[in-house]
């Protein structure tokens, strides 16, 4: 959109006011010249501002023709002509058609207004006219769930497209569709719903305190007694309970880690440390208090001065409508000057690796990473006394990864206490001072430290130089310089020599030419790419968030049509009903590609929409169940992450595509399920499908992709052997991707030399 055409011309607050008084004045038009003055205005608002909402336009051309005919047609008039059951006359053709432009000339300004005015200048307009802070407040809650609806329908229709739906096509096309979607959309925006209360309370409520929390320097930030916690929606079986007799005491200026494999308890246990279990979820028995404040008796404003929560989901964890008024939400109870505020906000967005410059975006267009950099930051800024992070490194590339510890080491230093869980084992190493394992929602262990058995017991990565030191069975420093000096002595001549696996000439499946995509009112995120995906290959997409790893393959896939440029399948240019389903698409979140109640339904979705016959359906469908493990008729939003994921990965192989793509698979699984999930997909390459890994996993990445494509800003400026992409790794750091331990170990060994990508090739290296 251009801000310099019609009612963008106008700032927000005026824009409003003068819609508002340009609509009262068409209201009361009711003389012909009134009424065609007001269409021509109308008309000249909506030509000047230079933007068409299809749907709006044929709205008020459905509305002009209902008012034209519905008066048209039945007049009172004796002397009307009769037509079958109408009546029509020459006043009622013309008081039709007058009431029909009327009505016409009322709904375009609306339309000229909305097409200028994105929900968060909304916002600026009303704050504009002054509206009371509570005000306010409601007013942002409910923008906010109009912009997560939005949000989700352009997700789920990108989804239904990678499946079959053609949206471009005929109401034929769209209207089974749209009834399918609407009820797994209806209980995902009650999942939002659910996650945005949670959101608003962490923050408060909708009346934060101004009150400075009273607390003694000798009290505990945390104490849990005799603690239990159940969920009405996920009562175990076995005792009904989440959380079973928890007792657990948290010095302030603690860092305390919480280990345990997925649904454990992680989650509830820090729902506890900031009062939301029980205040706006979930119901317990025993005691907790917050710096000696009982959780069920302090406020939530009171709760929310004291700890703060990042969320692992950034789309529901924040509240703003831009980067800036996410941040001002978390400042909204302190007493700082508004110069002050500006400063605040601009130092946490730079521990996060974010700049001023983020201010005016909008939330929901930011990338997952740079999502939740902003969650982080928005919890940082508010200066709480106890800070609880929930897998908030696992949308983030390494460079964000390392931003978060130092960030972190930063505020500890300040005697902030932090209770974190996390899957990134160096983040934990690095900042935790205390290490409580759960099992089945029971504290099993507290440690001063973590050694790799507990690792592996929580489902964790161990660190390389954990593994590489039990492979050799010394003790190898976690920092790659001490390792180094450990190691050196014991080389002897070692010269290192990897296995090789030569690749065989394979027809390319799909292919992009000078490549081109701009999003609406954004930036350029693909900059003429040429880039070519051939047959059988294992590749993987590297990059910092925000580099345009996702946009390209959501052109790849036929989900956004480029600006600019040439996609071929197999050699031909693409065409959705000759190509729909040879390039399959797997999402970063899985429930974004749900669009159906039951698991074998979802499985058939994409066979269906490609008009395969019914006995090949099934085929599918149950190839697919048993290769993941899936129960048919399990209802897909209540999966676990696990579950959920092969699901989505299920019901994109179910079209037997020639390539997928998965976006960050790994993101949300443990150490275990991850390893599977890779086996899987190790099996389809070995098929001659092509697999494509958009990951910040680096390690991951090295294992198992041949060939590795790093990009930046839009561009690709590696695309290779993964090996020759490790010996970058200047380039490499200049992307924000930061090489594996092992790597950087090996190339310090054997400078001149391609590295070892993984502990085990290195292993056998030293062994030698």
């Amino acid at each position: 959109m251009n801000k310099h055409r019609g009612f963008s011309q106008l700032a927000p607050t005026p824009r409003l006011v003068a819609f508002v008084v340009l609509s009262m004045l068409i209201t009361f038009s009711s003389s012909w010249v009134a009424v065609v003055a007001s269409f021509i205005v109308a008309m000249i608002l909506l030509i000047f501002g230079g933007k068409y909402p299809r749907p709006a336009l044929v709205a008020a051309g459905s509305a002009f023709i209902l008012t034209f005919l519905g008066h048209a047609l039945t007049s009172q008039d004796p002397n009307a002509v009769s037509i079958l059951i109408f009546n029509i006359s020459q006043d009622s053709l013309l008081k039709g058609l007058r009431l029909g432009i009327r009505l016409t000339s009322m709904i375009i300004p609306a339309i000229a207004f909305i097409a200028a005015t994105p929900i968060h200048e909304l916002l600026e307009a009303f704050v504009g006219l002054r509206i009371p802070d509570a005000a306010k407040m409601y007013l942002t809650i409910v923008l906010r769930y109009v912009d997560i609806l939005w949000y989700d329908i352009q997700i789920s229709m990108k989804a239904m497209a990678l499946r079959g739906v053609n949206w471009d096509g005929s109401i034929k096309d769209k209207v089974p569709a749209f009834s399918r979607l609407m009820l797994p959309l209806i209980f995902r925006i009650l999942d939002h719903i659910d996650g945005q209360s949670l959101a608003i309370d962490n923050r408060g409520g909708v009346k934060a305190s101004k009150d400075i929390p009273e607390y003694s320097e000798s009290v505990n930030a945390i104490a849990m007694k005799n603690v239990f916690v159940r969920y009405d929606e996920a009562d175990k079986p076995d005792d009904g309970h989440a959380l079973s007799d928890i007792n657990l005491e948290i010095p302030q200026g603690d860092a305390t880690v919480l280990l345990g494999r997925i649904g454990t308890g992680k989650t509830s246990t820090l729902l506890l440390c900031t009062g939301l279990i029980p205040k706006s979820v979930g119901r317990m028995k025993g005691d907790v208090e917050i710096f000696g404040h009982n959780t069920k008796s302090a406020s939530l404003g009171l709760l929310g001065r004291l700890s703060r929560i990042v969320f692992p989901s950034a789309v529901q964890g924040l509240i703003g409508l831009t980067v800036e008024g996410e941040l001002e939400f978390s400042l909204r109870s302190s007493e700082l000057a508004s110069e002050e505020k500006q400063q605040a906000m601009e130092t946490a967005l730079e521990l996060v690796g974010l700049d001023s410059s983020f201010l005016p975006r909008l939330t929901l267009g930011l990338s997952g990473g740079e999502m939740q950099r902003l969650a982080l930051a928005s919890a940082i800024v508010s200066q709480p006394l106890l800070l609880t992070l929930d897998d908030v490194t696992v949308q983030l590339d390494p460079v964000g990864k390392r931003e978060v510890v130092s960030a972190l080491q930063g505020l500890l230093d300040g005697q902030i206490t932090t209770i974190i869980t996390d899957p990134y084992v160096e983040l934990l190493t690095e900042v935790g001072h205390r290490f409580i394992s759960l099992e089945e929602g029971r504290i099993v262990g507290d440690y001063p430290a973590l050694d790799a058995a507990t690792i592996e017991e929580a489902s964790l990565r161990v660190p390389q130089m954990m593994r590489l030191g039990k492979s050799l069975d010394i003790q190898i420093p976690m920092k790659v310089n001490d390792a180094f000096q450990t190691l050196q002595p014991h080389l002897k001549g070692s010269t290192p020599e990897y296995s090789h696996t030569a690749t065989k000439p394979a027809p390319a499946i799909v292919s992009a030419e000078n490549l081109v995509y701009t999003y609406p009112n954004g930036p350029t995120a693909i900059k003429g790419l040429d880039i070519t995906f051939n047959q059988g290959e294992f590749v993987a997409i590297l990059g910092s968030n925000g580099s345009g790893k996702t946009t390209l393959a959501l052109n790849l896939a036929g989900a956004l049509s480029a600006d600019s440029g040439t996609i071929l399948i197999q050699g031909e240019p693409y065409d959705q009903s000759r190509h729909q389903g040879l390039i399959g698409y797997v999402f970063q979140e899985p429930v974004n590609q749900i669009v159906t109640m039951k698991v074998s339904d979802e499985l058939a979705f994409g066979p269906e929409r490609l008009g395969w016959d019914e006995d090949a359906i099934q085929e599918s469908v149950t190839y697919e169940l048993e290769r993941f493990g899936l129960s048919p008729d399990a209802t897909p939003l209540h999966l676990t992450p696990a579950e959920a994921r092969k699901l989505a990965i299920g019901s994109t192989l179910s079209m037997k595509p020639k390539m997928v793509i998965l976006d960050e698979p790994t993101n949300n699984l443990d150490e275990d399920e991850s390893q599977s999930l890779m086996a899987h997909l190790k099996s389809l390459q070995k098929n001659d499908t092509t697999v494509v890994l958009i990951t910040h996993d680096v390690e991951i990445a090295c294992e198992y992709a041949d060939r590795m494509i790093v990009m930046t800003k839009g561009e690709i400026i590696f695309d290779g052997p993964t090996r020759k992409a490790m010996a970058e790794k200047e380039m490499l750091a200049q992307c924000d991707v930061m090489v594996p331990t092992v790597v950087d170990l090996s190339l310090a060994l054997w400078p001149d030399k391609l590295p070892a990508l993984s502990v085990e090739e290195l292993s056998r290296v030293l062994i030698q």
